[in-house]
């Protein structure tokens, strides 16, 4: 299952490989709010994981390379939840 993520501002982040989600489409969520508990999915998982992916405008980008400081949400959070 994965969990989507709108930050606004053409950005979103997604976490992959999910056990069970804990939020519901269309809640409000905060920073460092659990919204996952890791699961043991994928091809070549070696235990309980999660795949975390930013979009910006479109394109998947570098997580660690990002501007999180520089980004800043006018938006309500609101997770999008998606089948496997």
């Amino acid at each position: 299952t994965i969990v989507e993520i709108d930050h606004g501002g053409g950005v979103k982040t997604r976490l992959l490989h999910n056990e069970q989600v804990v939020v519901r489409v269309g809640e409000p969520v905060r920073a460092g709010q659990v919204v996952a508990v890791a699961g043991k999915t994928g091809d070549y998982q070696t235990g309980p994981h999660h795949h975390f992916e930013v979009e910006q405008n479109g394109k998947v980008v570098d997580p660690l390379k990002f501007n999180w400081d520089a980004h800043e949400s006018t938006e309500s959070r609101r997770p999008q939840i998606r089948g496997k």
